[in-house]
This record gives structure tokens, C-alpha cells and sequence, in this order.
């Protein structure tokens, strides 16, 4: 059985869109759970959860009472740790893909893991939207504003620009650009941005989340320094529904840019929780 942990936040039709396509775009049965971050409207994901859970489509619905950020799949993982009968590699991801129609997201990372020196595979993103996203307007903005500015403050914000993440290419470019593909393993070997179907093979799956980071692009990428294994992601692009949340949830986006400085600087000590699964209701307090 394949275990797959995913963490879940505000953008309601992206959430059910996403485990709608995991369960549809593959042949095999896996484990899901769903955690979620005490997004502004919980009490509407709760009741949207709930239900999918009641129809198999969610197997442990976790529900934080503080916003966790990505590191809430750490805690959704020794919560609800995988059974016994578990495969080779876990899986961890955000729920805003889609995954392309006749790709079977599970074989496709199987056949990576068919390698044992290969330790953690992820998917690419689909840059197709990427030049619409808010992210991509800001950077086009910048440049505009370099040919406005006197000639020192043009220099420096040049530097800025050209600094990752506000590069006006996008990311498929970029990649393409400092990774290359390694043939035999079928990966990328470089750098990644988020956590889009990470599969982690199993016997280092508790480095992995006992040293996980805030921010999953950057834990990632210093893991694939550190674990001592062949980490690369796959040439199949997913959709990602989160470029297009600044014109789909605008109030989000705005809400968004808040959400890390409150993690930063709000003391944690105790955050209580909820687990719900088919039948079952669990209510205690996880240490942080």
C-alpha cells in the first residue's frame, strides 16, 4: 500500500480538484491523509473534508487548530504513521496539481524507485500558466520600473530581479536551464521549488521529516545535499492550480503574504488537533 500525506489550505475547489485526480490518475489503491492548517474558512473545509472521507476518497483527515504551514505534513506523518503493509517509498505533496490525463502518478514514481540508489523523486510543474501568475506580473513590473529609476537604484534592482525566485523566466525554463536529464534514472538532477508528488524511499523517510524545514523548497534542496542519495524529479509536468490563485482567490493571495511572518514570530508551545476518520473522531494536543 502506498501512503500519501498531503496538507490542504483555503482554496477549496483546488483541494477537491487535486484528490479527485489522485484518486482518478492511477490504477492502484493508496492511503490519504489530508491535513489542514485552521484556514480562515476551516469550518467550510472541515464539512467538505468530512464528507470525502465518508466517500473513500480520504482515509484521516487531520485538522490543526494553528496554521503549521507545509511542516504540518511533518506532524500529519507521526500522527498517523504508515502500517506495517506500506511500500518502499512515502509520499508527501501539496493539493493544488493536476495530474495530465493517462499518467499514472504511482508507476511513474515505482519506476524510479526500481533504482536503490535513488532516494527521493518528485514531479515538474507545468510552466503553462506560470506567465500569468502574480509572481510573473511583479517581476514584469520591476523590470519596467528599472528604466525609471536613476542609474544606481536601475543597478540595484537589476540585481534584484535577476536573483531566484523573481527571475522572469519561468520555471520550467529555469530548470531546464540548471539540471540536466539523467537518462538511465529518468530524473532531473537539480534544483526544486515545492513539493509537487515527493516520493521519499522509506528506509530515510524519518531523516526527511524530522529534519523538515518551514518552506519546502528550500528544505528539499538541502536534504538533496545531505541524504546521501540520487535525488531528482520527474519530466512530467503537473498543472499547478496555485499560480492561479491570485485571480481565483484573490483574498487568499493578499491574506497569504501574512501567514509567514505570524508563523515566525507566534511562540508554540502545544497545538491541539483533531483526527477524523471513517467513523472515528480523535481530539488531543500534539508538542511541537
Amino acid at each position: 500500500m502506498i501512503y500519501v500525506y498531503s496538507v490542504a489550505y483555503y482554496c477549496t475547489d483546488y483541494i477537491l480538484k487535486c484528490i479527485h485526480s489522485l484518486r482518478n490518475d492511477t490504477k492502484e489503491k493508496f492511503n490519504l491523509t489530508v491535513c489542514e492548517n485552521q484556514s480562515p474558512n476551516s469550518h467550510i473545509i472541515k464539512q467538505l473534508l468530512k464528507k470525502e472521507v465518508d466517500n473513500h476518497n480520504i482515509d484521516t483527515y487531520i485538522k490543526f487548530n494553528e496554521n503549521l504551514l507545509s511542516s504540518s505534513l511533518k506532524y500529519a506523518y507521526k500522527l498517523n504513521p504508515p502500517k506495517t503493509d506500506s511500500e518502499d517509498f512515502i509520499v508527501f505533496t501539496d493539493l493544488d496539481l493536476k495530474i495530465p490525463n493517462g499518467v499514472d502518478w504511482i508507476q511513474e514514481l515505482r519506476k524510479r524507485f526500481a533504482y536503490p540508489e535513488v532516494g527521493l523523486v518528485a514531479f515538474d510543474l507545468d510552466p503553462i500558466n506560470y506567465e500569468t501568475s502574480a509572481r510573473a506580473h511583479f517581476s514584469r513590473l520591476l523590470r519596467k520600473l528599472t528604466t525609471l529609476l536613476p542609474k544606481q537604484l536601475s543597478i540595484l534592482l537589476k540585481i534584484l530581479i535577476n536573483t531566484r525566485p523573481l527571475r522572469g523566466r519561468n520555471w520550467g525554463q529555469l530548470f531546464a536551464e540548471e539540471s540536466s536529464l539523467d537518462s538511465k534514472y529518468q530524473i532531473y538532477k537539480g534544483l526544486f521549488s515545492g513539493m509537487w508528488l515527493c516520493g521519499v524511499r522509506k528506509n530515510i523517510v524519518d531523516k526527511f521529516v524530522d529534519s523538515y524545514d518551514t518552506f519546502l523548497d528550500r528544505h528539499l534542496n538541502y536534504f538533496a545535499k545531505s541524504s546521501g542519495f540520487i535525488i531528482g524529479r520527474i519530466p512530467i509536468k503537473l498543472y499547478h492550480y496555485g499560480w492561479d490563485a491570485w485571480k481565483d482567490y484573490p483574498e487568499y493571495y493578499r491574506y497569504k503574504l501574512s501567514i509567514f511572518d505570524e508563523f515566525r514570530n507566534k511562540p508554540r508551545k502545544l497545538c491541539s488537533y483533531e483526527i477524523i476518520r471513517k467513523g472515528e473522531r480523535i481530539e488531543k494536543e500534539v508538542t511541537k
